[in-house]
């Protein structure tokens, strides 16, 4: 099986094609082929070279099936499970008026060989603009967004098994929030694509999905800091919708939280101040955060080099 193939069945099962190349639903492999490893058998021949024949010559192929993946015929199936489970997470990253980002992200996760998966959300409350697949090798199926689903497949193209740290970021979602937006989550289903994944030895994991939920945004309007770049102090501005608790971190430029502010806020324009002293004083591209209600919205701020005070 050529990698147009492998290609070829990952659009098949994704749903992005509906019929393989050429109607292709066989391949042939020489009959006297040998494999050091049946659980990885490529490259094989499928083809046999007679020379200078003078008599008919009769010769055994195999014929295996093309996109066979219902599982009928799986070894694979007979290992018990590993008894691992990757462990899905998302961030919302509210980005501008009218539209929010999730990020996908996994838990601390060793091993993992392929995983696939089908998300399903409200497509009345939340519409699917755009995807930023954020791992190589993520294959993304968008043939049913308008219905509010999105096929996912991975795999190791070394057929080891990876290992990914705590809060990987798999991609992210952009979404246009609609009028009738109150209380959405995103999950998974079997509607589309079943969810499996397996280890580097075979063996099946579980798969599963922290609660994805997001609420009629609290925060509305775009999040603003000045002056930027910010010298000895920062304004962070925002607005509310309503009144309610919100959180502003301020991160380094390597994402580490150095500044944490909580409070309860009123609806309408809020402003915060933050002075830079100590460690605050590095200059570099760092990140303010406003969060409420779970919902975050980032904007970069510059740290410029502090003037000398009087």
């Amino acid at each position: 099986m050529t990698t147009a193939d492998i290609l070829s069945l990952r659009k098949l099962i994704l749903g992005t094609d509906t019929v393989l190349p050429d109607n292709r639903l066989w391949a042939l492999v020489d009959g006297s082929q040998t494999f050091a490893n049946p659980q990885s058998p490529f490259p094989f021949s499928s083809t046999k070279t007679f020379t200078n024949q003078s008599t008919d010559v009769s010769h055994t192929f195999r014929a295996i099936k093309i996109g066979d993946v219902n599982y009928d015929r799986n070894p694979l199936l007979d290992q018990a499970p590993s008894g691992d489970t990757l462990r899905l997470f998302g961030e919302w990253i509210d980005t501008e008026d009218g539209y929010v980002t999730l990020k996908l992200k996994s838990r601390m996760v060793s091993g993992l060989l392929g995983w696939q998966s089908t998300l399903r959300w409200d497509a009345k409350q939340l519409e699917l603009k755009s995807v930023n697949g954020l791992i190589s090798n993520l294959g993304i199926g968008e043939r049913w967004k308008d219905e509010g689903y999105l096929t996912l497949s991975w795999n190791d193209q070394r057929a080891e098994g990876l290992s990914f740290t705590e809060g990987m970021a798999w991609m992210e979602l952009r979404f246009r929030k609609m009028s009738a937006l109150q209380r959405v989550a995103i999950g998974m289903t079997e509607e589309k694509l079943g969810t499996e994944a397996f280890n580097g030895n075979y063996q099946s994991m579980g798969v599963k999905m922290e609660p994805i939920e997001l609420k009629n945004n609290t925060l509305s309007g775009l999040l603003r800091v000045y002056p930027n770049p910010a010298t000895q102090f920062m304004n962070i501005e925002w607005k509310m919708a309503r009144a309610g608790a919100a959180t502003v971190r301020l991160l380094d430029a390597q994402g580490r939280v150095v500044h944490v502010q909580r409070g309860e806020f009123g609806a309408g324009v809020q402003r915060t101040t933050i002075k830079r002293s100590g460690a605050w004083s590095l200059a570099g591209t760092w990140m303010v955060q406003v969060e409420v209600d779970g919902e975050v919205r980032n904007v970069s701020v510059v740290m410029g080099v502090e003037e000398p005070r009087p």
